[in-house]
């Protein structure tokens, strides 16, 4: 199986969507949705290392983002297909860790990872 996350990034509203990622099995043509197939997510930046995995159908529990927020600031909701930035206090770089897979690239999106600067958004 192969997946092709792409992540698209609207910096305004502050929203991450995977929901166009796809994967395809065994090398058939067919593209499928996402399912529970487990990723991470990486939060970086200047004294800033959190790593939670996630599912693309699962929401991000109350816990996690609890503990996200107590432990670096940032404050995310939603789930692991469509998730929004609150807010956060530092430059950080989010990146999004999966073995083998493929990123569509885009101009918001470089190998994985995007990054937010706290003054544009």
């Amino acid at each position: 199986m192969k997946r092709f996350f792409d992540i698209r990034i609207d910096p305004e509203e502050r929203i991450i969507d995977l929901r166009n990622s796809f994967k395809i099995i065994n090398g058939s043509n067919d593209k499928k949705k996402l399912g529970p197939e487990s990723y991470a997510i990486i939060f970086k930046g200047e004294g800033i290392f959190y790593t939670f995995l996630m599912t693309y159908d699962e929401l991000i529990t109350e816990d996690d983002k609890t503990d996200l927020f107590e432990t670096t600031g940032i404050e995310i909701d939603g789930d692991g297909a469509l998730f929004e930035i609150k807010s956060i206090q530092k430059v950080i770089t989010i990146l999004f860790e999966i073995d083998g897979d493929t990123f569509l690239e885009n101009s918001s999106i470089n190998n994985g990872e995007v990054k937010f600067m706290p003054n544009n958004i």
